[in-house]
């Protein structure tokens, strides 16, 4: 399986941790979108990380769970399943004022992948 990035001659394999299947339907397949949408997740949501953690450390469940919920959609667009599960674990666990011993463990996990995304995109859109 092929996923489409913004150099239309280059395809790259399975190994990437998006797919941009959500991303082209949303836009249409207009590049141009596309690359738009990436630079807001690279230059907004390592902030939200931040905020993220920042709520998970001061035991805080209003500002997890909100940062959580400004995370989770955009994890989806890009298709990182696996990351959006967990974001989403934390939304729920944050609104329910459950444990973060049970938060802490998705954070940390999400966070890498949420790092390597950025990086991925920044890479793939010449950003």
């Amino acid at each position: 399986m092929f996923f489409a990035i913004p150099d239309k001659e280059k395809k790259v394999n399975c190994m990437k941790i998006y797919n941009l299947d959500k991303l082209n339907e949303l836009s249409g397949g207009d590049m141009e979108f596309a690359q738009a949408i990436a630079m807001t997740f690279i230059e907004e949501t390592p902030e939200d990380v931040v905020q993220l953690s920042n709520g998970i450390k001061a035991h805080d469940f209003t500002a997890t769970y909100q940062a959580a919920h400004k995370i989770k959609p955009n994890l989806d667009l890009f298709g990182v399943a696996n990351a959006h599960a967990d974001i989403l674990k934390i939304e729920i666990l944050a609104r329910e004022n459950a444990s973060f011993d049970e938060i802490e463990p998705l954070f940390e996990r999400s966070k890498q992948v949420i790092d390597q995304l950025v990086e991925e995109l920044k890479a793939d859109f010449g950003l």
